[in-house]
């Protein structure tokens, strides 16, 4: 088994899981699940049983399906970025596991902050990507080379990666000091986290320009 097939094994192992705890549970979940919440923990989002407890393991098997297929595709045409592709094969799983058991201990009657459980999520995938993305070499990813002239080229790229990650670890830390604060608290701290990331890489393509 080469090293593809051993990670789409494991990770869609782990989506799957959680399936385990939803069957068990599935003559006491109602016929029609919430399945998304507002910031306000109101529900505004809803399935069918059978599409909510074996339809979102579907859903998140294709997503690591295409996810990791991509991610192997640009390794074989541009090298390897070790660390930042284990980084990128756990998004998918983890995900799964945390908002599955969270939507069915939710729709079993337990009083779960939603939005403490989202922002959490969220704060722990820039954590992540904020502290690997330094480690991925410049011409990697050829999406973002693309978008990004600065990740391209190798005299720019190490400095934009390291204020891209300095910046989402730092967003991540303010979401995670957000959920001590009223739900709207936790809203603005998630979008200055986005715009500082825009900030930054605009600053970056500036700088490539100015080299290039």
């Amino acid at each position: 088994m080469n090293k593809t097939n051993r990670v789409l094994a494991f990770t869609i192992a782990v989506i799957w899981a959680p399936v385990l705890y939803g069957w068990a549970h599935y003559p006491e979940l109602p016929a029609r699940m919430a399945t998304h919440w507002g910031f306000n923990n109101q529900v505004n989002g809803w399935m069918p049983k059978a599409m909510a407890v074996y339809g979102i393991p579907v859903l998140m098997t294709l997503l690591q399906l295409l996810l990791v297929g991509i991610t192997r595709l640009n390794a074989n045409h541009k090298g390897e970025a070790v660390r930042f592709e284990r980084l990128l094969y756990a998004i998918m799983p983890t995900i799964t596991v945390i908002l599955y058991f969270t939507t069915i201990q939710a729709n079993l009657g337990s009083d779960i902050d939603i939005r403490r459980v989202a922002i959490i999520v969220v704060a722990m995938m820039f954590m992540g990507m904020g502290n690997y993305l330094p480690t991925v070499p410049a011409g990697y990813n050829r999406t973002l080379n693309g978008m990004h002239k600065a990740a391209a080229d190798p005299r720019t790229w190490p400095r934009v990666a390291r204020a891209m990650g300095y910046t989402m670890v730092g967003g991540s830390l303010l979401m995670i000091a957000s959920l001590f604060a009223p739900p709207m608290v936790s809203v603005a701290a998630l979008a200055i986290a986005v715009v500082l990331l825009l900030a930054v890489s605009w600053w970056g393509y500036r700088l490539s320009v100015r080299q290039g």
